[in-house]
């Protein structure tokens, strides 16, 4: 019973000289990513250019002499044999011309913005719902099908079921009325 056990002895850790980790993926084989040989043409690659002619409408850099082959600038060239003549109609001096553009304004359920047909300002229309014929038409089937008591009441609080009245918030002059009934 007098035995004792005696722990191992630890050995110290020898410095060992830095190693670099191995990669836990591959690289990607090369032959995946290059072309066999022989698979595609070589490259003929492009003629060398000796000289760029000006563009049309610049004039040529001073320093350089004209280009061979072209003819110097400001030539003017006469219309071929046989090409039809082109008129050109001249405004006449002091003149203003007045384009006038007539947008099509579709008048829906909400506000738009649009021209004033009768104090021609530029507005955003103000809107107002009035029972109409469709509010008349839900009513009717509401009715036909046994809503009595009341129930057959509920389109006259519906405003998707009634008509806009689009009027001018400046001169209160009506422009338009959108009808559900016929979409317009």
């Amino acid at each position: 019973m007098g035995q004792e056990s005696t722990p191992p002895t630890q050995q110290p850790e020898q410095a060992q000289p830095h190693q670099p980790q191995q990669q836990m993926y591959a690289s990607p084989p090369t032959e995946y990513y290059a072309p066999p040989p022989g698979a595609y043409p070589p490259q003929a690659g492009y003629p060398p250019q000796a000289g760029y002619p000006p563009q049309a409408g610049y004039p040529p850099q001073a320093g350089y002499p004209p280009q061979a082959g072209y003819p110097p600038p400001g030539t003017v060239y006469a219309a071929p044999v046989g090409a039809p003549q082109q008129a050109y109609m001249a405004a006449p001096v002091g003149t203003q011309t007045v384009v006038v553009t007539h947008v099509d304004v579709k008048f829906k359920s909400i506000p738009i913005d649009c021209t004033c047909s009768h104090c021609g300002n530029r507005i955003t229309t103000s809107t107002k719902y009035i029972s109409g014929s469709m509010v008349w038409i839900a009513v009717l089937i509401l009715i036909f099908i046994g809503c009595i008591f009341g129930c057959c009441l509920i389109p006259f609080a519906m405003d998707s079921l009634k008509d806009v009245i689009h009027k001018c918030p400046q001169c209160k002059h009506k422009l338009h009325r959108f009808d559900r009934l016929s979409g317009k």
